[in-house]
């Protein structure tokens, strides 16, 4: 155990939050407090880094939702966005010959 936890563990057990007696209290205790979300029973249960597999249609929802939430920040954002014209082109030039060497690399084989 950190020094640190144990002075946490010290301090919740003066308070009465944490039975310093019991070991298996005082480190269920501790992770709780250092981790709002630790629960010793529901083990690898908030795994945010899933695979995901969709269907072609969910793939076209979400590429929907991202353009519709470009057309908005670009509404709200306008006059800051015209101000960087030039890198948006850029950006969208650079991009589309990526994809279109990479498309004729394709087609070559």
């Amino acid at each position: 155990m950190l020094i640190s936890e144990y002075l946490l563990a010290s301090l919740f057990g003066l308070c009465g939050i944490i039975n310093l007696n019991n070991a298996l209290d005082r480190e269920i205790g501790i992770k709780a407090i250092l981790n709002p979300f630790y629960n010793p029973r529901l083990k690898n249960t908030m795994n945010i880094f899933k695979t995901w597999t969709f269907q072609w249609w969910e793939v076209g929802l979400i590429k929907l939702c991202l353009i519709s939430l470009g057309i908005i920040l670009g509404i709200y954002f306008y006059g800051y966005l015209m101000g960087l014209m030039w890198l948006w082109w850029i950006l969208f030039v650079v991009i589309a010959v990526y994809f279109i060497a990479m498309w004729l690399k394709d087609g070559m084989k």
